[in-house]
C-alpha cells in the first residue's frame, strides 16, 4: 500500500467484477518484505455476501488451541480484524473507487462455523 496504491485499485476493481460473494483487502506487517507491509484480495465466488473481517471459527474457541505451549503467539481475532483497518490515505484512495472495506456489511454469514479441535501432534481436524 506505501508504494502501489494503483495497483490495488486495479486488483479491487478486477476482483469485484469476478467474484460476487465479497472482496476485501487487508494488510499485515512483514518486516523482510519491501516497504514492511504485504496486501491480501480476499474474494468469495457467489453466495450471501461474506463477513472475511470476522473469523468464523476464532482462534480462540478451538478446542486445544491454548493448551500445552500450541497457543498462537501473534495471530487471534483482535488482529484478524485489525488487518481489514487501512491507514487514512490508503483508505480515502480506495474509498475514490468505491471500493470501502469498511462500509460493507454483510445480510449474513456465508458459512457455519465449524467445530474443531487441535490435536497433540499439531493437527487440526473439523467435525
Amino acid at each position: 500500500m506505501w508504494l502501489h496504491t494503483h495497483l490495488i485499485q486495479d486488483m479491487l476493481s478486477i476482483c469485484r467484477e469476478v467474484f460476487k460473494g465479497g472482496v476485501h483487502y487487508a494488510w499485515a506487517s512483514v518486516p523482510t518484505y519491501p516497504s514492511g507491509v504485504i496486501g491480501f484480495l480476499l474474494c468469495a465466488k457467489d453466495g450471501p455476501p461474506v463477513d472475511f473481517l470476522t473469523p468464523v471459527n476464532p482462534i480462540e474457541k478451538i478446542e486445544g488451541a491454548t493448551k500445552d505451549g500450541r497457543e498462537m503467539r501473534f495471530y487471534n481475532s483482535e488482529i484478524h480484524r485489525a488487518a481489514f483497518i487501512l491507514p487514512t490515505f490508503v483508505k480515502r484512495e480506495l474509498e475514490a473507487y468505491n471500493t470501502s472495506t469498511e462500509k460493507e456489511k454483510p445480510e449474513k454469514p456465508a458459512a457455519k462455523p465449524v467445530k474443531m479441535k487441535v490435536m497433540r501432534d499439531s493437527a487440526i481436524t473439523a467435525s
